[in-house]
């Protein structure tokens, strides 16, 4: 069955409680729930892989097209994105604040528009990507060298990974056909707060469904952690900090070896807003064993 990790952006706005989180993370947060569940009901159970998915790269990427777009077209991208009032302006002040550098982990986002030769484009529009989304905007004949293009594309998103993504596009992604390419390629590397010791890692069974189990190579830890199990999600839920303590991983388990898709149907933003909440609250930090795949 294909399984589907989406990395919210709690890691880049939330700073606490609900109430501390931007207009901005909210939508992107609730957008990447709504886009989540779209992703469950178009799977093929007989596909037994995964997948992760950055909603603030999807939302970062549409908000440069909300930028240039009107009428009906902006309306459609505000309701499905579910962007809040000023939202340009609030991806300036949210890109801009990854921007600046920190010595406890790299976390990097970049954005550039990739427009036929020839293409006109407002001056205002220029402008304005650059001001509100740091983008540059870089010309490719499409219609001549298409393959080139793409490669080139996917060049500059390897570089912005640090070769992370070396292959965005694939062969026939872009054509003579295409006019206009948007692009958000992030990156984050970070070292965990409390190190998992290699020599405690060892192979143990891994359910991927409630008939199948894989063989993979387990993590152990203990140590202080914030943890909670939350009833309402009928799921364990738990921080993990990285150095610094400015940037951390949420992991949300089921309670429930098979209740992968009860969590799944529970999972609101009110639902998570209040788990993430608690986790928060000054009596979360306890002694936990962790075992991570």
């Amino acid at each position: 069955m294909l399984r589907v990790l989406v990395v919210l952006v709690y890691m880049v706005t939330y700073g606490g409680t609900t109430g501390d989180r931007t207009p901005l993370g909210n939508s992107i947060n609730a957008f990447a729930l709504d886009l989540y569940n779209e992703l469950l009901g178009c799977m093929n159970d007989s596909v037994n892989d995964s997948m992760v998915i950055s909603p603030f790269s999807i939302s970062t990427a549409f908000g440069m097209a909300y930028l240039g777009a009107a009428g009906d077209t902006a309306t459609q991208i505000a309701r499905v994105l579910k962007y809040p009032t000023n939202v340009h302006e609030q991806f300036e002040a949210l890109l801009t604040n990854i921007a600046f550098s920190d010595e406890n982990y790299k976390l990097n986002a970049a954005n550039n528009v990739f427009p036929l030769t020839g293409l006109e484009i407002r001056p205002q529009y220029v402008s304005d990507v650059l001001q509100f989304y740091l983008a540059a905007i870089k010309e490719l004949d499409f219609q001549k060298y298409p393959e080139e293009s793409r490669q080139y594309i996917n060049e500059w998103v390897s570089n912005k990974t640090m070769e992370k993504i070396p292959e965005l596009l694939h062969r026939g992604d872009v054509n003579s056909g295409t006019v206009l390419v948007l692009v958000n390629a992030i990156y984050f590397k970070g070292d965990w707060l409390t190190q998992f010791n290699p020599n405690v890692t060892s192979i143990v069974d891994f359910y991927v469904s409630p008939l199948q189990r894989i063989s993979v190579d387990m993590m152990h830890s203990q140590d202080i952690y914030r943890y909670i199990e939350d009833p309402v999600l009928d799921a364990q839920v738990l921080q993990l900090p990285y150095t610094g303590e400015e940037v951390s991983m949420i992991v949300i388990l089921p309670k429930n070896q098979n209740g992968l898709p009860d969590l799944e149907a529970s999972l609101t933003t009110s639902n998570l807003d209040e788990a993430i909440a608690k986790l928060y609250a000054p009596y979360s930090s306890i002694l936990v064993d962790v075992h991570l795949p």
